[in-house]
Parts: structure tokens; C-alpha cells; sequence
């Protein structure tokens, strides 16, 4: 999840070099990220359906290749439409071996110990974040950003074929399962149910905003007058905060499940507070306190989606809920981004998009508030 999710941190380093090269606006290169999130959204319901019922491991296999053969086509591209057409195989790639597929593989194999195996695994996201800006930073300084994107997408490409041939099982649902899968299909229940669409709209809303923060971090500390080496500090402060709290989170999630609402709700107010006072910060070694607590916030609340998922419905249709949501990200995936570039390219500062992020995220928290209670209960031991 490291190298995949995790790369959404370093898309900030390439907004500059890609609006000169193709003489753009930010505003039209910050419409990129928006496919991370329109691309799952129409068809992250086929990929969860397909991994209740297929090898999750191929599915990742193909994600992985053709994610990192569009990311190897951007750097080959000499206009800016075949650049977005990469970006979009990239997202499509993504969406492959992204958290649809992940989530559902440690869900069905870590039933009695979901909340520890989610955070931990999102952990990649964290790690990459803190290690992969002051790479592409030291990779762009002796480089130009063709040549970087080239050996990030070699490099990636390697590891996680690795990774995924060796490291992950040949995990399908049983055949019970998939014939509860089938039978499921017409009547969709789980879309009558009020935390179904509660919690799909909290995390939209969530995630859209980590996104608009993670691609403004860069411009917006360089607007702020720091360096490049600076900037990428500070990312990759945010990066090490994330791992702290995911590894709270591994610690006592599984303790916290019939409060799991509380627990999602009160990270989100963590990133809130962090916003805001990312709006009147100036000082850099605040600015590192104040990225922390985003940081701590925003990662912890990454296994949030599929953890409060597994709390509300059934493990062997938990592919299909997750991909089943993604659609709810669209709205805000297709006006958020865009919107953020704009206020910068507008007004020379991401600071109105900062406070629209923050509201967006204080309705996500009274979205997960308002969820009904989780009832008890007692799961099977963890499978060896």
C-alpha cells in the first residue's frame, strides 16, 4: 500500500515541473489526482465483486503492472493529453491493488484481529510518505522529472511483483460464499442500510480532503518560502506521524470495535484542528507540530474505512461493500481537487482550500457520530 496509495504523497513534487513542461495551469494539473478517486468510483463495485469471487492475488498482479506502465508512459509523453491518459491507467492500475483488494484479503483471512491487521498493513502508506519525498526530492535534484518518474516506476515495479508473488496467498471466497455472492446481487440489501451510506460519505468526504492536503503540501510550503529539501521534511514529518498512529491504532483497535464510530470520529476532529491551524501557522518548526497532528489524524484513520465496514457487515461480502462505496467518492473527488488548484492559481494561496477542507471534514465527523451502535459481538479465533 506503500507503492501504491503511499505514491499520492509525491504527486506534489511533479505539479510545478509538469505545468511548465506542458505549459498548464495548476489548476488543470491538480485535475490528475481527481481520476485516483472518479476511476475507483465507477469501477471500484466490478473490482469488489471480483474479489469475493476471484484470486485477489492476480488481481493485484495485473493492478501493479498496468499502474506502473502508465506512471513509465507520463515520463515518455511530450503532450499533455497523453500525460492525463497515463494518469488515468495509472488510477485504473491503482484501483487494482489499491485498498479494494488489500482491505478484502486481510479482512477474510484476519477475522478476530481486523483492526490490528488493517493498521499495520496501512502502515506502507506511512513509511512511504516519510521515505519517498526526500528520495524524489534528491532524485529530482539530479535528474529532471522525466527520468525520476522512469525509475520510480522500474523500481516499484520489481519490488511489488515480488512482494505480491511471494508474500501473498491465493485467497478467493469458498463456494458458499460466492453463491450467497450471487444470490445477494439483485435485492443489494446492505444498500438499505443507513451506516452503509453514513459511512461511505464520511470517508468520501475523509479521504477527498487528505488528498487536496497532500497535493498542496509541496506548493503550499514553497508559497510559504521554504526550500525543497524543507518541504519534503515536513512531508515526510507527516508520513512518520501517520505510522504513530496507525500503530495506535493496531493497539487497540480490536479493544475499541463497539466504539469504533467514536474512535473514526475523534481522528477526523484531530485533522480539523490541524487544518485550522495550518491556516495561521507560519513558523516552521510549528508547522512540523501541526503537520504531526494531521499526520497522526489523517493515517490513523486509512484503515478506518474497511475496519468500520467490518464492524457493520458481513466479512464474506466486505469486497463488495467496499467497492460498493467507492461511487460516493465521485462529487467530491471531481470538485475537490480542481477547486484547490483554482484558489491557488486565483488567489496565490491554498489557504481557501485549507478551510474547505476543514469543514468538509467536520461533516464527516457528525456523519460517523450519527452512526447506530455496533453491537457486540464474538468473532472466531484468528485463522493460523
Amino acid at each position: 500500500q506503500g507503492l501504491g496509495t503511499g505514491l499520492v504523497a509525491i504527486f506534489g513534487f511533479f505539479i510545478e515541473p509538469l505545468a511548465k513542461e506542458f505549459d498548464a495551469s495548476v489548476a488543470s494539473i491538480n485535475m490528475a489526482p481527481v481520476f485516483l478517486l472518479v476511476v475507483p468510483g465507477l469501477i471500484g463495485p466490478l473490482i469488489g465483486k471480483f474479489a469475493d469471487k476471484m484470486s485477489i492475488k492476480n488481481i493485484m498482479l495485473c493492478g501493479l503492472l498496468i499502474a506502473m506502465g502508465s506512471l513509465y508512459g507520463i515520463a515518455l509523453a511530450d503532450n499533455i493529453q497523453l500525460a492525463t491518459l497515463g494518469f488515468l491507467g495509472f488510477a485504473l492500475g491503482l484501483s487494482m491493488y489499491g485498498p479494494i483488494t488489500a482491505n478484502a484479503i486481510l479482512i477474510k483471512i484476519y477475522e478476530s484481529e481486523v483492526g490490528r491487521a488493517l493498521a499495520i498493513a496501512a502502515m506502507g502508506v506511512s513509511i512511504a510518505t516519510t521515505l519517498m519525498p526526500p528520495v524524489v526530492a534528491w532524485l529530482m535534484s539530479n535528474y529532471e522529472w522525466r527520468k525520476t518518474l522512469m525509475i520510480i516506476s522500474v523500481a516499484i515495479t520489481f519490488v511489488l511483483t515480488f512482494v505480491i508473488i511471494k508474500g501473498l496467498p491465493n485467497t478467493t471466497g469458498t463456494a458458499d460464499e460466492a453463491a450467497e455472492t450471487e444470490k445477494d446481487d439483485a435485492p443489494s440489501p446492505y444498500l438499505k442500510d443507513r451506516a452503509f451510506w453514513q459511512i461511505g460519505l464520511a470517508v468520501a468526504l475523509a479521504f477527498n480532503a487528505a488528498l487536496i492536503i497532500g497535493i498542496s503540501y509541496p506548493p503550499h510550503f514553497s508559497n510559504m518560502g521554504f526550500g525543497l529539501k524543507e518541504a519534503a521534511l515536513l512531508v515526510s514529518a507527516a508520513g512518520f506521524a501517520g505510522f504513530i498512529g496507525k500503530a495506535a491504532i493496531a493497539s487497540v483497535a480490536d479493544r475499541l470495535r463497539s466504539k469504533v464510530k467514536y474512535l473514526a470520529a475523534f481522528l477526523l476532529l484531530l485533522e480539523v484542528i490541524g487544518v485550522a491551524l495550518m491556516m495561521f501557522i507560519t513558523d516552521y518548526y510549528m508547522m512540523l507540530i501541526v503537520v504531526a497532528a494531521l499526520g497522526i489524524g489523517g493515517g490513523a484513520f486509512i484503515p478506518m474505512h474497511p475496519y468500520l465496514n467490518s464492524a457493520y457487515f458481513s466479512g464474506d461480502i466486505i469486497g463488495r461493500i467496499n467497492g460498493a462505496q467507492m461511487p460516493l467518492f465521485l462529487p467530491f473527488g471531481l470538485v475537490g481537487p480542481p477547486l484547490a488548484g483554482y484558489a491557488f492559481d486565483t488567489t496565490g494561496s491554498y489557504l481557501p482550500a485549507f478551510a474547505g477542507v476543514g469543514v468538509a471534514l467536520f461533516l464527516a465527523t457528525l456523519l460517523l457520530l450519527f452512526l447506530p451502535n455496533v453491537e457486540e459481538t464474538t468473532l472466531e479465533p484468528c485463522p493460523a
